[in-house]
């Protein structure tokens, strides 16, 4: 086990036994005293930072990553946006769909599916490898400047 995990798992324990002792209904004030983002406010962040960045790398608007028959570059980005949503947010491939104003998930299942399947030996592949490296680094960057 990792020591990630590890962490994770000593934390949880002694939060577990916290409620134990004080009972949830205190730890749960103490928790709402400190005034934290709510988690989905976070997700809200990333979820804003992943569009923003990708929106400046293939010089685009938000409106036209969710117009329907997109192809080429758009069509490149939205992928972009989805691998990124589901390996950096919580949601499910049908809140990303609906995020792109789709009633399917396909889309979701069909751009996660092509970038698995990407290798840096071809060359349009090479320069959307090229361009998500790019982005992540700069998401991470960002994601770290939120977390202080």
């Amino acid at each position: 086990m990792e020591n990630t995990e590890k962490d994770i798992i000593t934390i949880v324990r002694k939060f577990y036994l916290t409620i134990q002792k004080y009972g949830y209904k205190k730890v749960l004030d103490k928790l709402n005293e400190l005034n934290l983002p709510t988690f989905n406010k976070y997700e809200n962040n990333i979820q804003n930072k992943i569009l923003n960045l990708v929106v400046v790398e293939y010089e685009c608007t938000e409106a036209e990553l969710t117009k329907s028959n997109v192809r080429g570059d758009l069509g490149e980005a939205r992928a972009m946006c989805i691998v990124l949503f589901k390996k950096y947010l919580n949601v499910s491939h049908k809140k990303i769909a609906l995020i792109f104003k789709r009633q399917t998930h396909s889309m979701v299942s069909s751009a996660l599916s092509q970038h698995k399947n990407k290798s840096q030996n071809i060359s349009g592949d090479f320069i959307y490898i090229k361009k998500y490296n790019k982005i992540e680094k700069r998401l991470i960057t960002e994601i770290d400047k939120m977390m202080k």
